[in-house]
């Protein structure tokens, strides 16, 4: 049986195809198959979870991408596209650049170019034409039209119950999230595992955008068994299990802290202050997103150029008034591209421009790195020795090894991170 073919009400969509709600506010149009979606069906359908490719629910195809369309307040025929926006300025077909909200942007959500719905035939197969050039780079994050997956950022309706939001839609991979309150300004995640002594998976410090320690900070470990004994204050040592001592830090800024447990939630919202949607255990979701606030949030993302800008500054800038430990903002590096969303769906929280700012800002990051530490190891570093022991090739290939793992990037963008690695005889992870 052939695939139902888009009618007239499909090329100039007014309506959703599977629930039949009339005149949404937006509506997703699916791809290739252009059958639209309101907002509703759409995060149902994206609610998937499995290794099951994401298909039309009207024509049984597999959807490759989609787009939102949102309607006008003026004319309900009238479309104005909502993708997640490039860093540079969008233009239109030809050539002239977008002016309001209510313009078609050409871009989708995975980052292939559209025609413009100034005409009838906005989502005619001929018009679109020229905009199959682009697919490639819209996939480069290693996907192609066979491979994408159904999405899992367990997007839900905006009636849901609480129900849809059981422990079934966590991704049972994450790890136990303990918080501990009144850290030391000058803590690092060394001093951390060396005080819990106990095994941690990744210790999370956190920085504001002028580099000021938070008096927060988390650590992540792989069971509640682990979470369990560092609650009770044991610490695993060579004469055995002993009491482990409430006090973190060194000389006068050593301080009583508190543990408690928290979760991915909490602490992917710390790490990502500027995501406006909300957190299914570390993946970005957009559950009890308002309906007129969902264009916003994409288009806002799950990290921004200028927290990227912001941290790249202090690793440039170690003198920066804030920043007591200068090699904090390379571990806030860290645990940015160790959360960066491991699903392939939730790539469409991070547009291309802020993966290779991203990819950038790491590669400097190394190329500054490097020569502190060797600057250290000879014993040239102006540096104190507290901070100085901190600039170890640990902290190299901490940040190397987490960078090619990170799934946000593509292997293009992964091999420039092998060359550099090359450059300074850095060994890279065995696969």
């Amino acid at each position: 049986m052939l695939p139902s073919q888009p009618t007239e009400a499909v090329l100039n969509p007014t309506d959703c195809s599977v629930c039949l709600a009339s005149d949404p506010y937006s509506l997703a149009i699916l791809q290739p198959c252009l059958h639209p979606l309101c907002s509703t069906c759409l995060t149902s359908a994206l609610n998937i979870v499995g290794e099951k490719d994401m298909e039309c629910a009207v024509c049984k195809q597999s959807v490759a991408d989609f787009k939102l369309v949102r309607r006008s307040a003026k004319d309900t025929k009238a479309n104005a596209a909502v993708a997640v926006p490039a860093l540079s300025n969008s233009t239109s077909a030809n050539g002239s650049e977008k002016g309001g909200a209510g313009d078609m942007l050409d871009k989708s959500f995975f980052g292939h170019s559209f025609p413009s719905s100034g005409s009838s035939n906005a989502f005619d197969h001929d018009a679109d034409s020229e905009s199959t050039r682009d697919l490639e780079s819209a996939f480069e994050f290693g996907l192609d039209f066979g491979e994408l997956r159904a999405s899992t950022p367990n997007l839900e309706p905006q009636h849901s119950s609480g129900e849809h939001s059981s422990l079934r839609d966590l991704p049972k991979e994450d790890n136990v999230v303990l918080r501990i309150d009144n850290v030391p300004w000058d803590i690092t995640p060394i001093q951390i595992k060396r005080w819990l002594q106990q095994p941690v998976e990744r210790a999370h410090i956190l920085l504001d955008s002028k580099g000021k320690t938070m008096s927060h900070a988390y650590v992540e470990v792989r069971d509640d068994a682990t979470a369990d004994d560092i609650l009770r204050g044991e610490a695993a040592t060579s004469a055995g299990m002993n009491e482990r001592r409430n006090i973190l830090g060194r000389g006068k800024r050593a301080r009583g802290v508190t543990i408690t447990r928290s979760g991915q939630k909490e602490l992917m919202h710390d790490l990502f202050p500027r995501w406006r949607g909300s957190f299914s255990g570390s993946r970005p979701s957009l559950i009890n997103v308002d309906e007129d606030r969902i264009t916003g949030v994409l288009e806002v993302g799950l990290l921004t150029e200028i927290e990227i800008y912001e941290l790249l500054y202090l690793i440039k800038v170690p003198e920066s008034h804030f920043l007591k430990v200068t090699s904090l903002p390379f571990y806030s590096l860290i645990s940015i591209l160790s959360k960066l969303p491991t699903d392939e769906d939730s790539s469409v929280f991070l547009s291309r421009g802020i993966k290779d700012k991203l990819l950038d800002a790491t590669l400097e990051a190394i190329k500054i790195l490097m020569p502190r530490i060797v600057k250290v190891k000879e014993g040239s570093s102006s540096l104190r020795y507290s901070e100085g022991e901190e600039y170890t090739i640990d902290l190299a290939y901490d940040l190397l090894h987490t960078a090619l793992d990170c799934k946000a990037f593509t292997a293009q963008q992964k091999q420039q991170l092998v060359n550099l690695a090359q450059t300074f005889s850095l060994m890279l992870p065995e696969h």
